[in-house]
């Protein structure tokens, strides 16, 4: 229920502190009360980009707004004050923005999407959140971070007072390693160009131009807006690394055949993505190659002394 429940002011994105070449942004969703939230305090689902372009939550999500804003061409959030987008929802009934998708509809679709993959489940609605935890778990992620992020909070001091990001059950679920704070992503090792990132979402610069405006002129800022504004800056990013990461697999998908990702910027993107990605290496990865001659070295000279005492 609580999916269907989501608002567009509820997102936003944050950065978290992990190692490596990029920027590791998560998207931030501010959960109200649900079924596993009777008390009313504050939590957040967590979700990074992850390993695997094809089970990523931040890409299907850009996927999704890009589907309903450019392709199927509904009106974008009005934000000329908080009454005129404050109740949109994040996945809404067609041509009300401001109700949710109702059980049935949200039932059938992913009945049909597990039909079309050939898998059975007794679970629909909500087998995502089931086969997270199961993620965590095969990733090696402990049951107390897995409980903390899917907020299956029994204990009466979770319920009331933990509110930190489980940042191994985080990584855990995206397929990386959850103890080690590095983070690598080959398909975000080539920068969008800001012209090209701009053809999409036109509306995103037009709201941030004016929110520069107020800040400008010493007016208060609606942090719920700038915070949204940030995250669609940054969902226009992910989509473009996404849909050059996917290009084979969407071959004749309606978003491959959208004129932005059949024009000359996106194709000259995409291009240096591919030989880019050919090339990568993780930079813990190479280090560990560097060293490993020296540390074999070094442990043959120490079985050496070893044996001649």
């Amino acid at each position: 229920d609580e999916i269907r429940r989501i608002e567009l002011p509820d997102m936003s994105c944050l950065e978290l502190q992990f190692r490596g070449p990029q920027k590791a942004i998560a998207l931030i969703i501010d959960v109200k009360q649900t079924k596993t939230n009777q008390t009313g305090k504050q939590q957040y689902g967590v979700c990074i980009r992850s390993s695997d372009p094809l089970c990523c939550a931040v890409g299907a999500i850009a996927f999704w707004f890009f589907r309903r804003w450019e392709l199927d061409r509904s009106a974008p959030p009005d934000m000329k004050d908080n009454q005129s987008w404050f109740l949109d929802k994040l996945f809404n009934q067609k041509g009300d923005k401001t109700h949710a998708l109702n059980y049935q509809t949200h039932y059938a679709a992913f009945k049909k999407a597990l039909q079309e993959l050939g898998m059975a489940s007794s679970k629909k609605t909500h087998i995502c959140r089931q086969s997270g935890a199961r993620m965590a778990e095969i990733s090696g992620v402990e049951y107390s971070q897995i409980q903390r992020l899917g907020r299956w909070n029994s204990e009466s001091l979770n319920s009331k007072y933990l509110t930190g990001v489980p940042i191994k059950a985080v990584r855990g679920v995206a397929g990386f390693v959850p103890d080690d704070m590095h983070y690598f992503l080959p398909r975000a090792i080539v920068d969008v160009d800001e012209a090209l990132a701009k053809e999409i979402f036109p509306w995103v610069d037009q709201e941030d131009v004016k929110i520069q405006a107020d800040v400008s002129l010493g007016r208060q800022m609606v942090l719920s807006k700038v915070n949204f504004i940030n995250l669609m800056k940054y969902l226009r990013v992910v989509l473009i690394q996404d849909v050059a990461a996917l290009w084979d697999i969407l071959e004749g998908h309606p978003i491959r055949n959208h004129p932005i990702f059949q024009g000359a910027a996106f194709q000259a993107f995409k291009s240096r993505l591919k030989d880019a990605c050919s090339a990568a290496v993780d930079p813990q990865t190479a280090s560990l190659h560097r060293l490993a001659p020296a540390l074999i070295d070094h442990s043959r000279s120490q079985h050496q002394e070893i044996l001649t005492k």
